[in-house]
């Protein structure tokens, strides 16, 4: 697993997904953890997992800054669009920007659909 979660990862990907899933892990005694996840669509089209990581109760933006800067060093230059959800706090204090997207992201307002948006989703010029 060490291997896996520190291989080196492609330069660019058009688009990453992030997000977390709250389990219940057991560690002396049981806790709601956030497992973040990370998920990549290639150049050639297909999705590849770059990390999982077992948060310690939060997702703010101090650790999404530590997740995508582990991203970047890994190899990762840069990334056309980033998709996560309204809970995590990923787009807040430039995190996404100063990481991965090279300063081209755009906020845009939230779009109003069945489904819950991220509170400031990206587009890139």
């Amino acid at each position: 697993m060490h291997e896996w979660q520190n291989r080196p990862l492609d330069s660019v990907y058009p688009v990453l997904s992030i997000g977390c899933v709250h389990v219940k892990l057991r560690g002396g005694q049981v806790a709601n953890r956030p497992i973040c996840v990370v998920l990549a669509v290639t150049v050639e089209g297909t999705q590849e997992i770059l990390g999982l990581w077992a948060g310690d109760g939060g997702e703010g933006a101090k650790y999404w800054l530590q997740v995508l800067t582990e991203i970047k060093n890994r190899g990762t230059e840069d990334v056309c669009m980033v998709v996560c959800d309204g809970g995590s706090q990923c787009l807040y204090g430039g995190v996404v920007e100063q990481i991965v997207m090279r300063g081209r992201a755009k906020r845009k307002k939230p779009v109003s659909t069945g489904v819950r948006a991220a509170s400031a989703p990206l587009a890139v010029s």
